[in-house]
């Protein structure tokens, strides 16, 4: 571990710049040290700055990002040379809106078909290749439930059967999907029982779930690797083309006619939907780490590259060993001039961790695309699966309180955590003011060990980056501290 220490007061330089500052303008000299020799030495305070490396860094997998009921289903396969393969899939509930007849679907209705019309919300990879997706039932007694929580890496195969395949549609581009749903047998015994049900069942929501529990949609598995995309289901829906027979004539069509089924998410209507994500990372340069480190877990090889990635990926500990919190708290001790060392108290008054990426060299385009394709923010946490009141949550670091930043957001839309965690892309680093977490491990009132990952309202972003850990450019801390003598 390297340790830097500069223990000359700060104070001093700042006052040798005030004076030269007001030389400059022509301004009356001021002494600010005038009187500080009369304050009693126990009551006298130093700044100092100082700057510690030594921070150990590890991969870390953690796939249990809650999921459900998010106002939003995410498609499609992507693959990347380091970050592997992610396919995503979503399990996704649709409710009556309107049928054409208050007494149901006229006379003889014959089904023409179903269409599939969703609104696009974000897209990332190439928009231009062509995807096959597969819209499977869900079993009847599958047991979802609103109330409950579910996360990314839910087992959904015991949630549908491979054989109970409804319907498939290909989509590519960056439009809203408007899409005629091509159905397997399956799929018109679906379409002819959304006619042949008694009505009751559409004015019921607990009486249609019986016999509609649901769609799994999911990329077919030989469709390329190409994008994935962002579904807003406010304005997502169904719908059903038929056409009815005439009351005295009934060989002869009377109109054509078209019910409605949306996929509400929220509480008005306790539907619900669940994102999934799977990773295969075989091939990759994380499939590398991945048999080194037990699947990411192992937290005795130190890594000299970490990396962070959204949608339940590999995100990264970093753990500030012994001798770095010795040598933090090293910091309280000065020496006479006979030799005795005197203890003081410390606070921290602010401690930046800075945290670079690996890619970023200065001037070279390609480092754009790689900050293009990392996330714009970085959170801080303690426990990735701690229980609060909306189920099992991220547990933040002290500075990192990300839902006081959002209700707090509610009055000031412009206020910021002074935690800060966002990308400088001027210099490629990502800057973390972690001030009270470095007084409470100087404490021993906390664990030394943090967890990196997205930020707390973007684990279902698009973002993956590669970081220096404890590499040829280590972390480094950077602090400004009070010392406050006994």
């Amino acid at each position: 571990m390297n340790f830097k220490s500069w223990t000359k007061s700060i104070t001093k330089h700042l006052i040798a710049v005030a004076v030269c500052i007001a030389g400059a303008v022509g301004c009356t000299e001021v002494n600010y040290d005038l009187g500080y020799d009369f304050i009693p030495e126990s009551q006298r305070m130093t700044l100092h700055f100082d700057t510690l490396t030594g921070v150990k860094t590890y991969l870390y997998r953690y796939d249990s990002v809650l999921s459900s009921n998010t106002g939003y289903v995410f498609l499609g396969k992507v693959a990347d040379q380091t970050f592997g393969k992610r396919t995503n899939s979503c399990l996704v509930q649709y409710l009556p809106v309107s049928i054409p007849y208050k007494g149901g679907f006229g006379i003889n209705p014959i089904i023409d078909s179903l269409y599939l019309r969703v609104a696009i919300a974000s897209y990332n990879g190439d928009t231009t290749i062509d995807q096959k997706f597969n819209i499977y039932a869900i079993n009847k007694d599958s047991g979802l439930n609103y109330d409950s929580l579910y996360y990314t890496n839910l087992d959904v195969e015991e949630y549908y059967k491979p054989e109970n395949l409804l319907f498939t549609f290909n989509y590519k581009g960056k439009s809203n999907i408007a899409t005629k749903l091509e159905p397997t047998t399956l799929g018109r015994e679906l379409m002819q029982q959304l006619i042949s049900v008694d009505t009751a069942v559409y004015n019921n929501d607990s009486l249609w779930r019986k016999n509609f529990a649901g769609f799994y949609i999911t990329p077919d598995p030989t469709s390329p690797n190409a994008a994935t995309y962002q579904f807003a289901l406010d304005d997502a829906y169904m719908q059903l083309w038929l056409r009815d027979h005439d009351s005295i004539d009934q060989a002869k069509i009377k109109d054509t006619l078209t019910a409605w089924y949306y996929f509400y998410d929220g509480e008005e209507y306790a539907s619900l939907s669940v994102n999934l994500a799977d990773y295969d990372y075989e091939g990759s340069t994380l499939g590398e780490l991945q048999t080194q480190t037990n699947n990411f877990t192992d937290t005795v090889m130190v890594q000299p590259t970490i990396y962070v990635q959204t949608w339940g990926g590999v995100i990264s500990r970093l753990r500030f060993p012994d001798e770095l919190v010795d040598a933090l708290n090293e910091l309280k001790y000065t020496t006479n001039e006979d030799g005795t060392r005197i203890e003081h108290s410390v606070m921290i008054n602010q401690a930046m961790l800075y945290v670079e990426m690996k890619e970023w060299v200065e001037g070279d385009m390609t480092t754009v695309d790689y900050m293009n394709a990392a996330p714009n923010r970085l959170g801080s946490y303690l426990n990735m699966r701690s229980s609060g009141t909306e189920g099992y949550t991220p547990s933040p670091i002290p500075d990192y309180l990300y839902d006081y930043e959002k209700n707090y957001q509610i009055s000031d839309e412009n206020y910021v955590l002074p935690y800060n965690g966002y990308l400088n892309r001027s210099n490629g680093y990502y800057e973390l003011n972690i001030s009270s977490y470095i007084q409470q491990i100087m404490k021993g009132t906390m664990k030394k060990d943090i967890l990196l990952g997205p930020s707390g309202y973007d684990f279902f972003g698009y973002g993956h980056v590669a970081l220096q850990g404890a590499g040829a450019r280590p972390m480094k801390l950077s602090m400004t501290y009070t010392l406050i003598k006994k």
